[in-house]
């Protein structure tokens, strides 16, 4: 469940930001599949009535053999109220490149 609340949290952040730049009539590139994930963890129990907090950082981008898509990772983690960690994973997406 916490990973699924997880991806829900950021799928609603992305589009919340994509909605925001649109709106100031900034140009956001456009995502594409993600080819998985590496690492996922629970390293401590989420128990009821706990308040998790999702965080997400950009670890490395690269390009790819396609040459209109780049490569994103990114590291999440979920902290509950008390600091601790209830989630980590290594997460992966495709992104357009600028100018095509």
């Amino acid at each position: 469940h916490t990973a699924g609340v997880f991806m829900r949290t950021l799928i609603d952040w992305r589009d919340a930001r994509r909605r925001e730049a649109e709106a100031r009539g900034e140009k956001i590139p456009t995502l594409g599949v993600s080819p998985g994930v590496r690492d996922l963890r629970w390293p401590n129990p989420v128990r009821p009535g706990d308040v998790v907090t999702f965080y997400s950082q950009v670890e490395s981008k690269r390009e790819t053999k396609r040459p209109a898509w780049g490569l994103v990772g990114h590291l999440s983690r979920g902290l509950d109220q008390a600091g601790r960690e209830v989630l980590s994973v290594h997460g992966f997406v495709f992104v357009a490149r600028r100018g095509t």
